[in-house]
Formats: structure tokens, sequence, C-alpha cells
């Protein structure tokens, strides 16, 4: 269900950049300037909170204004693998994963950020993909 939600939200998008290229070229790319900073800009802060390598939030921030048009790719999956690229986890990281208590312990593990990477990249894409197409709406 949730990738179906997804694939008609980035239909919805798809069309109203269609809509706004036929009134208007210029249009359509301060359109998609603006889709493309809103969506980066939220992913990359999600990258950062979570600590992630500069590599992993530069990720983040160029990937998310196509990750968010499409229900089979996310942001976070990107800046996750380049964290996990750029700091690789080890065995005994996962295993103080579990011994952790509490969240600052668990912030200064690999295997965690690697996580907290993924997942806050992606909720920043996802809430620039609604205030995105909020703004997108306004300009159809």
């Amino acid at each position: 269900m949730t990738k179906i939600i997804g694939a008609i939200i980035g239909f919805l998008v798809i069309f109203m950049f269609i809509l706004i290229l036929k009134n208007s070229f210029e249009g359509f790319l301060i359109a998609f300037m603006w889709w493309f900073i809103i969506n980066g800009v939220l992913s990359a802060i999600g990258a950062t909170i979570a600590g992630g390598h500069p590599l992993s939030i530069l990720t983040a921030f160029s990937v998310a204004w196509m990750t968010s048009l499409s229900p089979f790719l996310a942001a976070g999956w990107f800046a996750g693998l380049v964290e996990l690229w750029k700091r690789e986890p080890t065995v005994a990281d996962v295993r103080m994963l579990f011994k952790a208590n509490s969240l600052s312990e668990m912030r200064k593990n690999r295997a965690f950020k690697v996580l907290m990477v993924a997942a806050l990249s992606n909720m920043g894409s996802a809430i620039g993909t609604f205030l995105g197409a909020y703004l997108l709406f306004k300009m159809v």
C-alpha cells in the first residue's frame, strides 16, 4: 500500500511539472530548482543530524530530488551506503550496539550511525516531497 501511495504522489508531482512546463519553460526551471533544493536540503539536514560523513550528506542532498519521485528508491539508502563505505562498521560495533545504555553511546557506534543516516535522510526527503509538492501545486 505504501508503494502505491508513493507511486501516486510521484505521478502527481511529475504531472504538475508537465503542467508547469506547458505554461513556461522558465517556470519549469524555477519549479525544478525549488524541488531540488527543498528535497536536497531537508535530506542533507537529516544526514547531518545523524552525524553523517560529509560525502553521505552530499549524497543525500544530490539524490533526494530524484528518489522522492520514485517509490522504489530512497535518498537514505544511497546516503546510508556511502556512510557504510566511509565508516565501515565491524562485528564489534554491532555487538556494542546491543550493550549501549544511552543514545549518546549509540550515536558513537558506527553501525548505528549508518542506520541513522539512512533513516533521517529518508525522513528529510519525505518531508521535502510533501513541501515540494505543495509548492508545485501553488505554481500550477
